[in-house]
C-alpha cells in the first residue's frame, strides 16, 4: 500500500522569497561507449523533459540553478557529472535545497558488491574507477552544508540495479550482480537517519524492476514524476511537496502496471481460445521506494498564473550547454513556456482484443517497442541533434509533412483508449477499438491518385477552436492546393481528452450525457461537467460492444461473458439480460424502428433480438469465422455484416436468407456503413483498403487505397459526396465520391485512427484515435 505522508517543516517560505536556493542536478544516459551496457530509448528524454517541468515548478523561486548532462547536452561523462557534483555539494548553504536525479543503467560491481550510476564512459570492467559510486556520492551529499537533500534514482532497476532486460528474463546478462540491493537500501537509510533532511526516492523497490513504455515516451516512473511536477501533485495552494509528489507517483506507477497486465491477461484469454501460443508474459509489480527519516514537507515547487522566471539564476553553473536559462534548457532547445510532453496520462484498456490481427499487432509491437527492450541498438547509435529545433519533444523538430500532439494530454487511465461515438437522431455510429497509445512522431504517406506526382501539395496547420480539453497540433493535408472542396477552412476542437478506462462510449443527439464503457461497467456522465450520473454494473467480464437505441432511451451492452444487457439510459436500471450467443459479442446495432437489436459474435452467427420482450428472435448462420461489424439499411429491409473470413454479406434478416456475398477484400472485414439512401455499402478492412459497392447488384464500384495497413472505421457524408476513413496510420482520410479521388487528409492524432463519423449537417467530423483523442474537424463558413 502506499505509505503515510510524514509530518515535517515546511521550505516553502524561504525558497519562494529567496531566502534559499534551490540546485538541481539532473542526469540521464542514452549510450554508452561500453557495448556491454544496452543503449536506452528514453532516458536523455527523461531527463530533458524533467528539467523543463522542475523549471515551470520551480518558477517562483527566484534563487535556482539547474544543471542537466544527458546525451543531447552536456555529455554525461564522469568528469562531467562528478565535476557538477562537487561544483553543488561545495556551493550550497544550508538553508539551501538540492536534488539530484539519474535516469540510465545502474549495477552491483561484482567483487565489492557496491552500487554504481553508469555513466556514458563507464567501463564494465572497471565500475569502480568509471562510474559514479553510490557510496561516493552518497559522501559527496553528506559533506554537502545544505540541510534539505533529494535523490531520484531511475537507474533502470534502481530497486534492484539491474539493467533493463525482457519481460521473463529470469537470469542476469553478463553485467554486474543482480542479488537484491539491500546495500543500497542499507546505506541510504543509513544516510537518511544521519540527516532529518534527505529524501531518497527509487524508482522501484527491491528485486523489482523499472519499466519505460512508447506509449509514454518516458520510464514510468519518470514520466510520473513529470506529470506530478506540472501540476498533478500539487495542493489546493499549488505547492508541489516530495512527500505528496511521491504518493502520486506511487499510485499511477502501480495503476499503470495493473492495467497493462489486466490487458495482456485479455489477450491471453483469446489466445487460449484459438489454442495460440506462446501467451504474453505479465510485467512484474515496480513499486517506487520512498526512503526518509523525518521530513517530507520539502517543497519542490509552487505553481502560481505568473510565468515570469526572469529573476532566476540558472545559468548553468558555469557547464557550457548545461544550464536552463531564462528561455528554456539550453542545449536542448525546449522552451520553458512550450508543452514538452508528447504524452500524458497513458489511454485506456484494449477493446476488442480478441481480433487476431490486432493481437497479432499487438504482439508485433510488443516484440519492437514493448516496455524493457524499447532500447536503441548499440549498432544504432543515438546521434545529438543537429539543430536546437530538432531536439526531441519540441514541436518544431516535426517537419512540415508531419503532425503530433505535443501537449498536455490527459488520456485514458489504461494503456489503450478506444471510442465509439453514436450521435443519436443522426443514424451515424462511429465504431473504434482500443489499442497501445505511441507517442512517437510519425511519418505518413498519402498516395493523393493517380495525378499526385503533378499536382502541388498543400500541408497546412489548423487552427484549434477555444474550449478544447487538451491543444491539438493538427494539419490539413491537401493532395493539390485546389481540392480541398471547403476542408481547407477546417478548424480543430478537442472536446474529450480523459474518458477513464473507457473502451466505447455513445453521445446523446444533444451532446449532453456521455455513456462509457470501462471494463464490465458503464459510466454515465454529464460531458458539460464530467460529472458522473451513474454507475451500470452487470456483466461478468469485459464489454465489447454498444449501442443505443434511436429514440436515446435504451442503451445496449455486448460482453465476453456471452450476454447482452438492455438498460434504461436515464434511470440506470437494467431492463433484459439476453442470453443466446456462445462466443464473445463484438457488435451490436439497433434496427431504425428501435424494436429490434441485432448482434454479431465470437461464434460466427448473427443474432436477432427482440427489445420489448429480450426474446431471440432469429440465428442467422452463414459467415465461416467471427463476425465484427452488423448495421442495418437506413430503411432497415437490409442487415449487412463483415467478417474474419474477408467476406461481406447482405441478409434478409426476417427470412434469414442471404441476398448476397461480397467477396474482394483480402482479409478481415472491419467496418461497414451504408449511405444515406442504403443505395452504397462502404467497408473498411486490414487488408488496407476502402471499398464501395453497391448494395442491389453487390457489384464492387471502386477500391480506395492510401492508408497505410490497416483500415478500420468507415463514414459517409450525410450528403454522400465525401468518404472518410481511418486507418492505423493515424491519418482520416477524405475521399471525394463523384471523382474517386483523394480529397484531403486530417493528421494530428499520434496514433491509430479507430473511429470516424459525420454530424448529420456534414461540417462536422468526429475522429477517435488510440491515442486518446477525440477530435472535432468543423468546417468553418
Amino acid at each position: 500500500m502506499c505509505p503515510l505522508s510524514l509530518k515535517t517543516s515546511d521550505s516553502t517560505q524561504i525558497l519562494a522569497t529567496g531566502k534559499a536556493k534551490m540546485w538541481i542536478l539532473l542526469v540521464g544516459v542514452n549510450q554508452y561507449q561500453d557495448e556491454h551496457f544496452p543503449a536506452l530509448d528514453y532516458s536523455a528524454i527523461d531527463c530533458q523533459q524533467l528539467g523543463a517541468a522542475l523549471n515551470e515548478a520551480t518558477r517562483e523561486f527566484p534563487r535556482k540553478q539547474v544543471i542537466v548532462h544527458h546525451d543531447f547536452a552536456a555529455f554525461p561523462t564522469f568528469a562531467a557529472v562528478y565535476s557538477s557534483l562537487k561544483q553543488i555539494t561545495s556551493a550550497a548553504q544550508p538553508q539551501d535545497t538540492v536534488l539530484f536525479y539519474f535516469s540510465g543503467h545502474g549495477v552491483i560491481e561484482q567483487t565489492t558488491q557496491q552500487a554504481v550510476l553508469c555513466l556514458s564512459d563507464t567501463q564494465n570492467d572497471s565500475l569502480l574507477t568509471t562510474g559514479l559510486k553510490m557510496q561516493e556520492l552518497l559522501q559527496l551529499l553528506e559533506g554537502c552544508a545544505a540541510r534539505h537533500q533529494l535523490l531520484w534514482l531511475d537507474a533502470c532497476h534502481s530497486g534492484s540495479l539491474v539493467l533493463r532486460g525482457a519481460r521473463g528474463m529470469d537470469e542476469p546478462t553478463a553485467i554486474g550482480s543482480f542479488e537484491p540491493t539491500v546495500q543500497l537500501v542499507k546505506v541510504l537509510r543509513t544516510r537518511a537517519a544521519q540527516s532529518r533532511g534527505f529524501y531518497a526516492l527509487l524508482s522501484c523497490d527491491e528485486g523489482q524492476r523499472s519499466w519505460e513504455f512508447p506509449e509514454l515516451g518516458h520510464g514510468v516512473f519518470t514520466y510520473y514524476l513529470i506529470q506530478g511536477l506540472r501540476g498533478d501533485a500539487a495542493d489546493a495552494q499549488g505547492v508541489i511537496e516530495a512527500d505528496a509528489l511521491y504518493r502520486y507517483v506511487y499510485r499511477q506507477t502501480v495503476e499503470y502496471l495493473n492495467q497493462k497486465n489486466y490487458q495482456l491477461r485479455l489477450i491471453n484469454e483469446e489466445k487460449k481460445l484459438r489454442k495460440e501460443s506462446p501467451l504474453h508474459p505479465e510485467y512484474p509489480l515496480q513499486t517506487p521506494k520512498r526512503i526518509v527519516e523525518g521530513v517530507g514537507e520539502l517543497v519542490l515547487g509552487l505553481l502560481s498564473e505568473s510565468s515570469d522566471i526572469s529573476g532566476a539564476d540558472i545559468s548553468g553553473a558555469g557547464i557550457s550547454g548545461a544550464g536552463i536559462s531564462g528561455t528554456g534548457i539550453s542545449g536542448t532547445g525546449i522552451s520553458t513556456a512550450t508543452a514538452l510532453v508528447a504524452a500524458d496520462r497513458p489511454g485506456n484498456d484494449k477493446a476488442e482484443l480478441s481480433e487476431t490481427r490486432f493481437a497479432q499487432n499487438f504482439a508485433h509491437n510488443e516484440a519492437h517497442n514493448e516496455a524493457s527492450p524499447t532500447r536503441t541498438p548499440i549498432s544504432a547509435p543515438v546521434n545529438p541533434p543537429s539543430s536546437p529545433d530538432s531536439q526531441i519533444g519540441v514541436s518544431k523538430a516535426v517537419p512540415q509533412s508531419e503532425s503530433t500532439l505535443v501537449a498536455l494530454k490527459q488520456l485514458s487511465v489504461f494503456g489503450y483508449a478506444g471510442i465509439t461515438l453514436a450521435i443519436l437522431g443522426a443514424g451515424f455510429a462511429l465504431g473504434g477499438l482500443t489499442g497501445l497509445f505511441n507517442p512517437h512522431l510519425f511519418t505518413s504517406l498519402n498516395p493523393a491518385g493517380e495525378n499526385a506526382e503533378n499536382a502541388e501539395a498543400c500541408d497546412r496547420p489548423l487552427e484549434t477552436l477555444p474550449g478544447s480539453k487538451q491543444p491539438m497540433e493538427a494539419q490539413l493535408l491537401l493532395p493539390n492546393c485546389a481540392a480541398g472542396a471547403g476542408w481547407e477552412q477546417v478548424k480543430v476542437q478537442t472536446f474529450i481528452g480523459r474518458l477513464g478506462a473507457a473502451w466505447w462510449v455513445a453521445l446523446t443527439s444533444d451532446g449532453n450525457t456521455l455513456a462509457s464503457v470501462s471494463g464490465n461497467a458503464v459510466e454515465v456522465r454529464d460531458l458539460q461537467t464530467g460529472e458522473t450520473l451513474r454507475v451500470l454494473k452487470g456483466h461478468k467480464d469485459i464489454i465489447h460492444a454498444i449501442a443505443i437505441s434511436p429514440d436515446g432511451k435504451t442503451l445496449a451492452t455486448g460482453s465476453a461473458d456471452k450476454t447482452i444487457k438492455l438498460w434504461d439510459l436515464q434511470t440506470g436500471e437494467l431492463l433484459q439480460t439476453l442470453v443466446g450467443h456462445a462466443g464473445v459479442i463484438w457488435s451490436l446495432a439497433f434496427h431504425p424502428n428501435g424494436q429490434i437489436l441485432t448482434s454479431g459474435g465470437g461464434d460466427s452467427t448473427i443474432r436477432l433480438w427482440d427489445v420489448q420482450t429480450g426474446q431471440l428472435s432469429r440465428t442467422i448462420s452463414g459467415h465461416k469465422d467471427r463476425l465484427f461489424p452488423v448495421v442495418f439499411s437506413p430503411d432497415g429491409s437490409i442487415l449487412a455484416s463483415g467478417s474474419k473470413d474477408t467476406t461481406i454479406k447482405l441478409w434478409n434478416w426476417q427470412t434469414g436468407k442471404m441476398l448476397r456475398n461480397l467477396p474482394g477484400h483480402t482479409d478481415t472485414v472491419r467496418a461497414l456503413v451504408f449511405d444515406a439512401k442504403g443505395e452504397r455499402l462502404a467497408s473498411g478492412s486490414w487488408d488496407g483498403t476502402v471499398k464501395l459497392w453497391d448494395v442491389q447488384s453487390g457489384e464492387e464500384l471502386n477500391t480506395f487505397t492510401g492508408h497505410i495497413n490497416n483500415v478500420v472505421s468507415v463514414a459517409f457524408s450525410p450528403d454522400d459526396k465525401t468518404l472518410a476513413s481511418g486507418g492505423i496510420d493515424n491519418t482520416v482520410k477524405l475521399w471525394d465520391l463523384e471523382n474517386q479521388t483523394l480529397l484531403a487528409t486530417l493528421k494530428g492524432h499520434l496514433d491509430w485512427i479507430l473511429s470516424v463519423t459525420f454530424s448529420p449537417d456534414g461540417k462536422t467530423l468526429v475522429s477517435g484515435g488510440r491515442d486518446g483523442t477525440v477530435a472535432v474537424w468543423k468546417l468553418q463558413p
